[in-house]
């Protein structure tokens, strides 16, 4: 197994290729498989069965018979003129509380995704896969390492895999370097507060 440590940025690889990043995107694509196949079925399920309540509803508001309120001084006919209106705006806002309710249960999900702990194995099978540079980024994304590695901190490094990490980390690397070069006395109280 490679190693996280930070002995290997004194020696710069060559930038980390699409095939790194296609390697993380699948990694993540099958750990997060099931949490996105439960969030799709609940949301076509969800969707089905609003659909046909919006249906019966609709149905249900053609069928009814406002004559009778005319006993009690209302005009039926206006009220029928109007009721369309009031189902549809009816229908409308219970559809904004569905998708509402969807998207929270979707984020909800995608949360749950991101905190997977990935395994010793699938780690392993994923850094066969990558290369130096492209795992000294996982490591650099992997920021509280008093916790297990997670889908979140895989799909922190496709993202900055992508945003061309490895390089901005050698920069720092290199003025880092240049600085402890430069400088001839450690720095002053006051120097060091100065940053604070």
């Amino acid at each position: 197994m490679q190693s996280f440590s930070g002995a290997d940025t004194d020696t710069q690889h060559p930038n980390p290729t699409i095939k790194d990043r296609l390697s993380v995107h699948k990694t993540v694509l099958r750990l997060t498989a099931a949490y996105k196949t439960t969030a799709v079925v609940v949301c076509l399920i969800v969707g089905i069965i609003w659909y046909s309540v919006i249906k019966r509803t609709l149905a249900f508001s053609t069928e009814m018979d406002y004559s009778g309120l005319e006993a009690l001084g209302l005009d039926g006919a206006l009220i029928q003129q109007y009721t369309p209106f009031f189902w549809w705006t009816m229908i409308l806002i219970c559809t904004l509380l569905v998708f509402y309710l969807l998207f929270h249960f979707v984020q909800y999900t995608r949360r749950l995704a991101s905190q997977k702990i990935v395994t010793s194995d699938q780690l392993e099978q994923l850094l066969q896969q990558m290369s130096p540079a492209a795992i000294h980024v996982l490591g650099w994304c992997w920021e509280h390492r008093r916790f297990p590695l997670t889908v979140g901190v895989l799909q922190q490094t496709q993202q900055q895999l992508a945003a061309n990490r490895y390089s901005l980390i050698c920069l720092a690397k290199n003025q880092e370097n240049q600085l402890s070069k430069n400088r001839a006395a450690p720095p002053t109280k006051a120097e060091a507060l100065h940053h604070l």
